[in-house]
């Protein structure tokens, strides 16, 4: 790699590099700052889901927060990743091509946007 030589740029030159690379170290300051924040949304939906020892088994509850599901109404569907039942504040669907429904819940998502950044 080859040293840059500043002392041979003139000051507009030098004003334009040192813009380019505050905003290259901005940018990267709010990066972090995004991965940091989905981090930290992503353990509180998973603790908020973990199985509690005082709950019956056969129940049908949300994975994700907990709710408790109905058997015609707010029944719940199942995400394509994880293959859990969640509610219906607690999944998206990303993509409607007009083919079959496709469910991701939350913590998918987040998890998803970590591949991404």
């Amino acid at each position: 790699m080859t040293k840059l030589n500043l002392h041979q740029l003139n000051n507009e030159e030098r004003n334009k590099i040192l813009n380019v690379l505050e905003r290259y170290y901005t940018t990267q300051e709010a990066k972090r700052d995004r991965i940091r924040q989905l981090r930290e949304r992503l353990k509180i939906l998973k603790d908020k889901g973990v199985i509690r020892s005082h709950e019956k088994p056969g129940i049908r509850v949300c994975s994700r927060c907990r709710g408790k599901l109905g058997m015609f109404f707010n029944t719940g569907a199942i995400c394509n990743r994880c293959e859990r039942r969640v509610c219906q504040s607690c999944c998206q669907e990303p993509r409607s091509d007009g083919g079959a429904r496709y469910i991701i819940c939350n913590v998918c998502s987040i998890e998803r946007m970590f591949k991404l950044v």
